[in-house]
């Protein structure tokens, strides 16, 4: 979370309006927050990567909801891409104030497809670090985020305000993805596993132990 510190901010100022309106917060409520941030933040230590002649990013997302009052929600998704031989991190985050208008199916299906397209967007920006040879890695199946799209109510119609047009924005972020990661031949790998994936890890466990 350190590391999306920066962007959060931007975004709370940018949708301060918004947030309040939702959200209702007062000078008792701000004080709260601060005491209990100061209370329970703790730094990370930096990590130290083996240097490899590979260069390689790995991309993955998660978000959380504050669920306030009236039916309101904030959705906060953030991506990161991690890289080693020193390659910068790189994060990507959006803060959503949402009145939902058609239930918990709606907000999950835009969740997912938010937390996909920020993935896109912060693995374009770790291409820009990434040479011929070198490896990016998404989390989940490169076929799946194409044939998806098409099956879901997202093209059809999406009720979030200010997010009418993502599924047209998901589609394009991940077709540049393909094509510039086609263009730079870097090699592009989805990570999708399932429970037969149990016997592969301790497989490459037992690896590395010899």
């Amino acid at each position: 979370m350190p590391y999306f510190l920066g962007e959060f901010s931007k975004e709370l100022e940018t949708k301060k309006a918004e947030l309040i309106k939702i959200i209702s917060l007062n000078d008792d409520k701000l004080a709260l927050y601060g005491e209990l941030i100061e209370a329970y933040w703790h730094d990370l230590e930096e990590l130290s990567l083996p240097n490899v002649s590979v260069r390689a990013y790995g991309v993955d997302s998660s978000d959380g909801l504050i669920k306030c009052r009236g039916g309101a929600v904030i959705c906060i998704s953030r991506s990161i891409a991690v890289g080693n031989s020193e390659l910068p991190m790189l994060t990507k985050l959006k803060v959503v104030p949402i009145l939902l208008e058609e239930g918990e199916e709606e907000l999950l299906a835009f969740r997912s497809k938010l937390r996909e397209h920020l993935e896109h967007l912060v693995a374009l920006k770790a291409l820009e670090h990434l040479e011929e040879g070198d490896v990016l890695f998404l989390d989940g199946s490169l076929y799946s985020r194409l044939t998806h799209i098409p099956s879901t109510r997202m093209l059809r119609e999406v009720r979030i305000a200010g997010y009418e047009s993502l599924p047209l924005d998901y589609l394009e972020s991940y077709l540049e993805l393909l094509f510039k990661s086609e263009e730079r031949k870097v090699i592009l790998i989805g990570m999708s596993k399932d429970s037969r994936s149990t016997s592969l890890r301790k497989f490459l466990l037992n690896l590395s132990k010899g």
